[in-house]
């Protein structure tokens, strides 16, 4: 191998074509031997390639020797030999330039070195197989060349009719401007039609708008004014409004009804009266007595029945805009009235009228007064008035005009009311959400009936509270409906929760009677008069429950009242209840007891009533109660006999209460107050009741009870 690298090819005639390649194989070994770059072999190889080929094809007679060619590294050095003479031609920069080369020609043969010295093979095969790379990186790029310029040549010559295209295309002068006209006259008629479609939907918009608006006005119009109502709000109107003219009274005489409520607004209607033409009073009268008979009638009773006050002669006020009120109870004051309310001090001096004379304030006399006075409001009107306030003549009680303003109560308790429903509004917005949270949490309770109840009180609105449509007119709830409270001068006033018990299981409720001012001072049985029970919806309002058939009580004086019965418990002065005591009530409605009798199907409700925790323990049989006549009170007939077939109720027999209840009719907590200003707080939820053992309540074991609002007070394992 040594040999062969140091030994010079001797040229013989006839060389094979094999052998010179063996021999140009030779010369790149020691060109890569000798560390050049294997761009400066392929240079070298195909140069002298080439002018070999080129000199055997041409000159080289046949027979004679190939010329000895020469050594890519004298080529290699020859061609650096000249770069370095070109070096001293270049400038500064391209001296750095030439050195940058050198350092990358340099480098680049240090790691051409490093790949043959790594090479697993022999040099000969490396050689062999970088020659062969570098041949069909040639060919491959040749043929790239080939196709791009294949690909080059097609374009050129497509290229002229495109641009001879292009250019009849922007040379035609009418084409151009009939495009443009085209142009033009697409974007004209999009952005009309665009137009067009956005003004037509606002137009649509504001016309749907419009008529919806109109319609709903007209119907709220129409919902809110009656016809009665507009007839006479253009009947009254010019003379409400001369009401509000204080400065056309003689004298600086003023209405007392600012503040107390006189009926001088007719006098001043009297005075305007003057300077009204003839033609508008008489339509005034017509319009009066059109409405007379339907005004006066249905809207105007109670208005008419009032008494006609004393005629002013004299108003003098005092310079005191405060009237002796702080600013907080002025501005209440002002707030709670439909408009503002003249605080100022005054003296005012009235006529009282004579015995016989008009606007007395007795009975007989304006009773007289009124039957001698003008029939029609039409007459009223045509009443002149003389200059002096001696000669009013005051109002009959036939006048659509008020004697004193609504907006003011009457007695200081109406007046207490009015002031206090501020307050009332904050407690009854606490309570109504505690109320609402709690038919919430029953929705996700684990007991199917409490989850049932409460859905039910959800979608039908209703909570296990008083109800305000079936309370008696006396009857003032407050407290979310929790608290009733007697008012009125009824005997007796009644009220009933809104939500029914559960049938078919047992359901337990407390009612609490609040204290009173000064109750301390007075025996606690005495302190107020009431009765708490079950009733149906048969019941009136007006009615002491117990004393209606399908209903129960238990009253103040510690006797039950049951279907009109009287019921003298074992110790009845252990059972009475007065002030601050909790009464319960226990009630199974069990619908598998119902028989018939000779009216209708009835069923069997065991009620056990508590008193404080201590159960009240009725009769073993109900005897009528005699009355405060000395008469015993009507007793009912007997209730048939219970056929063999029904359970007796789990509760005690000494201690349970037996009432026959129609099967179609549900039953109510109830309360009937007979005492004035008496206050019942209805504990109708788990939540709230004071006894829940079993013991407390009258319960017997092993069953579950609930409450008003399907809450569970005790489970059947619970004692």
């Amino acid at each position: 191998m040594s040999d062969h690298h140091h030994q010079n090819p001797i040229p013989t005639p006839h060389v094979p074509l094999h052998t010179q390649n063996i021999l140009e194989e030779d010369r790149i070994s020691r060109d890569i031997a000798s560390f050049l770059s294997l761009s400066d072999v392929f240079t070298a190889h195909v140069t002298r390639r080439n002018k070999e080929e080129s000199s055997s094809e041409t000159n080289a007679p046949l027979g004679n020797s190939p010329p000895v060619l020469q050594s890519p590294s004298l080529f290699a050095t020859t061609f650096k030999n000249q770069q370095d003479e070109e070096d001293h031609l270049l400038t500064a920069q391209g001296q750095d330039e030439a050195m940058l080369q050198n350092m990358r020609h340099a480098m680049t043969q240090e790691k051409l070195a490093a790949a043959i010295f790594s090479h697993p093979g022999s040099l000969r095969s490396f050689c062999r197989e970088v020659l062969e790379e570098a041949r069909n990186i040639v060919r491959t790029d040749s043929n790239s060349r080939n196709e791009l310029l294949l690909i080059k040549q097609q374009r050129s010559e497509n290229e002229p009719w495109i641009l001879m295209l292009v250019d009849l295309v922007l040379q035609n002068v009418p084409l151009s401007v009939f495009l443009d006209l085209v142009e033009g006259s697409i974007e004209i008629s999009l952005d009309t039609g665009f137009a067009i479609i956005h003004i037509s939907s606002k137009v649509v918009n504001g016309c749907v708008t419009s008529l919806v608006d109109l319609l709903a006005s007209t119907a709220t119009a129409i919902s809110q004014y009656h016809p009665l109502e507009l007839v006479q709000i253009v009947v009254t109107r010019p003379f409400n409004a001369m009401g509000k003219t204080t400065e056309v009274v003689v004298g600086g005489i003023q209405s007392v009804a600012t503040v107390a409520g006189s009926a001088s607004s007719m006098a001043l209607r009297n005075l305007s009266s003057k300077a009204t033409p003839a033609g508008s009073k008489q339509s005034t009268q017509f319009l009066n007595t059109l409405v007379n008979g339907r005004v006066n009638t249905k809207l105007l009773n109670k208005l008419s029945s009032l008494n006609s006050t004393a005629p002013v002669v004299s108003y003098t006020e005092i310079a005191d805009d405060t009237g002796g009120l702080s600013r907080h109870a002025k501005s209440r004051v002002q707030r709670m009235m439909h408009y503002e309310i003249n605080l100022r001090p005054f003296v005012a001096t009235v006529k009282l009228p004579q015995a016989g004379g008009d606007g007395g304030f007795g009975g007989p006399r304006q009773h007289s007064l009124s039957t001698s006075s003008v029939d029609t409001v039409g007459s009223q009107n045509s009443v002149v008035m003389e200059a002096t306030a001696a000669t009013i003549t005051p109002p009959s009680p036939g006048s659509p005009f008020m004697c004193t303003p609504q907006s003011f109560p009457a007695t200081p308790a109406s007046r207490k009311r009015v002031l206090a429903r501020g307050s009332r509004f904050a407690d009854d917005v606490i309570f109504l959400v505690r109320d609402q949270l709690r038919v919430h949490n029953g929705l996700d309770s684990k007991d199917e009936r409490t989850r049932e109840m409460a859905k039910a009180l959800a979608e039908g609105r209703r909570l296990a509270v008083f109800d305000a449509d079936d309370a008696s007119a006396g009857i003032d709830l407050t407290c979310g409906q929790h608290v009733a409270t007697k008012v009125g001068n009824m005997l007796y006033g009644s009220t009933r929760s809104m939500v029914p018990i559960l049938r078919n299981c047992f359901v337990y409720f407390e009612m609490t009677v609040l204290p009173r001012h000064g109750g301390t001072l007075i025996p606690q049985a005495s302190m107020a008069t009431l009765s708490i029970g079950l009733s149906t919806k048969e019941m009136p309002n007006n009615t002491l429950v117990g004393a209606w058939q399908g209903s129960v009580g238990l009253c103040t004086t510690g006797q039950l009242l049951t279907a009109g019965q009287w019921c003298s418990p074992v110790d009845p002065s252990a059972t009475a209840y007065g002030d601050r005591a909790t009464v319960g009530c226990l009630v199974c409605l069990d619908d598998g007891s119902a028989f018939e009798t000779w009216d209708t199907v009835v069923v069997t409700a065991a009620v056990t009533f508590t008193v404080n925790g201590n159960i009240v323990s009725p009769p073993l049989s109900a005897q009528p109660f005699p009355s405060s006549s000395g008469e015993p009170l009507p007793a009912s007939p007997p209730p048939p006999p219970i056929p063999p077939s029904i359970s007796p109720p789990a509760a005690p027999p000494s201690f349970t209460l037996p009432l026959l209840v129609p099967a179609e009719e549900e039953l109510y907590p109830t309360v009937t107050l007979h005492s004035p200003g008496v206050a019942v707080l209805s504990r109708f939820s788990a939540g709230d009741l004071v006894s829940t053992s079993r013991r407390a309540i009258g319960a017997p074991t092993g069953v579950t009870v609930y409450c008003v609002d399907g809450s569970v007070i005790l489970n059947e394992t619970d004692e």
